[in-house]
């Protein structure tokens, strides 16, 4: 697994129009927008923006953190610049937002967000139970008999050095 972020670091309030990116979502494999398992990390590149913690106080230009939403519903906020997992995603669709908000958590005007769409299909581990069944037991043994007895006068260890060699 491998991920890539671009980072520009600057001093003071980022100067532009502040935009965001969904640069890369894993595991794209193998159709795109079908995730095999219940785990995903959502990448993203921002421009013109710096991100801050929230809640220092005044609000300056280009200056926020990331709001992320799971299926329209707030999720987490995120103040580094890292990818965001997402784990034990339940089977189905889902939607991933980021947007850049100001330091009170407000959308900037213009709104800067992302979004991407994703499907979670994860099979479901078949529970096998360690205990034989009598009829298990009894189909066990019937071919084992018919395997290692069907020709009279040969016992089981010669038989068994013969199928290993190939011999019939």
């Amino acid at each position: 697994m491998t991920s890539s972020i671009s980072v520009t670091v600057t001093q003071g309030p980022a100067v532009g129009t502040p935009r965001i990116e969904i640069s890369y979502v894993e595991i794209m494999y193998p159709n795109p927008g079908l995730v095999l398992g219940r785990d995903v990390i959502v990448s993203f590149r921002i421009t013109d923006f710096a991100l801050v913690p929230p809640g220092r106080g005044e609000p300056v230009p280009n200056e926020g953190h990331i709001a992320v939403f799971l299926d329209g519903v707030y999720y987490m906020s995120v103040v580094a610049f890292r990818p965001i997992p997402f784990s034990d995603l339940v089977d189905g669709e889902h939607t991933v937002m980021i947007r850049l908000v100001d330091d009170a958590g407000r959308a900037l005007t213009p709104d800067a967000s992302d979004s991407v769409t994703f499907r979670i299909q994860f099979a479901a581990i078949i529970d096998i139970n360690p205990y034989l069944t009598l009829s298990q037991i009894v189909l066990a043994g019937a071919i084992f008999v018919v395997l290692f007895f069907r020709r009279p006068r040969r016992n089981i260890l010669a038989t068994l050095s013969a199928r290993i060699r190939g011999d019939t």
